[in-house]
């Protein structure tokens, strides 16, 4: 019922990003992720808003539930390079180069999160597990 609202909002207003972020938003909800997609990718196009960092995670989000490794990477990517500081897009940026076992592409990522909470030790534990995997063992202390 409210899907069929918004899809008629939607017709009236067409491509208005809180509309087709609701339209997306429902269609996650309901299981219907394909199109959950197609919605949040029409908010990211040249003509809407294609930085915003929230919903290029969400896009991540969903391909993870689609099995798409590499397609969310690439969401969570582009979601990081505008908004550098999203711990949850980080930490999977992280836990993704692990892995793959590239350990060097990991480092920053955790390097980033131990900047962002200072006090947290596990992102130092991460940075050191990475030089230690890598043979790394004098960097790694």
């Amino acid at each position: 019922e409210a899907l069929q609202a918004f899809e008629k909002l939607n017709s009236v207003l067409p491509n208005v990003a809180d509309v087709l972020y609701q339209l997306g938003t429902l269609c996650e909800k309901m299981g219907i992720l394909n199109k959950a997609v197609e919605w949040f990718s029409l908010i990211v196009t040249p003509g809407g808003r294609p930085t915003d960092p929230g919903v290029l995670s969400i896009l991540g989000n969903l391909a993870n539930k689609m099995d798409d490794e590499a397609q969310a990477t690439l969401h969570y990517l582009e979601s990081y390079r505008y908004s550098p500081t999203n711990l949850e897009v980080i930490t999977k940026l992280g836990i993704y180069f692990v892995r793959q076992e590239v350990y060097e592409n990991a480092i920053p990522f955790f390097e980033r999160a131990a900047e962002i909470q200072p006090g947290e030790i596990k992102w130092q534990l991460m940075v050191a597990s990475c030089y230690r995997r890598m043979g790394s063992f004098q960097q790694a202390l």
